[in-house]
């Protein structure tokens, strides 16, 4: 039996298409289509899409935040560099 998608959701190689080009676009892409998700999540009746859309919006804020903190490695090294975590090879508290 072949399972049918529900309305507005595509084929999983439709979803997987747009997936890849999302990497390609701008931090404000990514910001814009998060804030059209949080629209539809607001009008969503089923449970399902609500975590759907709550999915897409934080992969579209991680996106977002990737791009522009590389981004800014590419305009200023440095700052890049103090913002970048430290990882420390030593056990906290020893």
């Amino acid at each position: 039996m072949k399972q049918i998608p529900p309305p507005g959701v595509g084929s999983f190689r439709e979803g997987l298409s747009e997936w890849q080009s999302l990497g390609t676009q701008s931090a404000e892409y990514h910001r814009a289509a998060a804030a059209r998700a949080r629209k539809l999540r607001a009008d969503a009746t089923t449970r399902w899409l609500k975590e759907r859309l709550e999915d897409e919006i934080a992969q579209h804020e991680q996106l977002a935040e990737e791009i522009e903190r590389a981004t800014k490695a590419d305009a200023d090294p440095a700052t890049a560099e103090a913002d970048a975590p430290v990882l420390s090879s030593e056990t906290p508290g020893r």
